[in-house]
């Protein structure tokens, strides 16, 4: 199983058969996820969100099923996984909620907002 970010890396949670190494999740940066196997087919998500930014997500593919979801822009770019209401959660006042200006700017080095999402595949 692979989870993916938009505003992070991919990542492939422990105690899935796959090609490579896993990789528990991104670790560092002001917004951080982590995807770990709960066993019976259950994956518990964890975003750390240093930012005032909710429209960070966790996107999630499992094994090698084909990307079918909205290309959003992001780096890499193509189709994404199963978005599955995986979003960061924030300080406020928060953006999108908010618009980005002088007075509600955008930053990334608030107190964190932890949120943890558990999912049945």
């Amino acid at each position: 199983m692979a989870a993916l970010a938009a505003c992070s890396a991919l990542a492939y949670t422990g105690g899935v058969a796959a090609a490579q190494e896993p990789d528990l999740g991104q670790t560092t940066g002001p917004v951080r996820f982590v995807a770990v196997d709960k066993g019976g087919c259950n994956v518990e998500f964890t975003i750390d969100n240093n930012t005032n930014i909710t429209s960070c997500t966790i996107d999630f593919r499992i094994e090698d099923e084909a990307l079918t979801g909205p290309d959003y822009g992001q780096t890499p770019t193509g189709p994404t996984g199963r978005a599955s209401g995986l979003h960061a959660e924030a300080m406020s006042p928060s953006y999108p909620e908010y618009e980005n200006t002088p007075e509600t700017p955008m930053v990334k080095d608030l107190e964190t907002v932890s949120v943890s999402y558990v999912r049945n595949l």
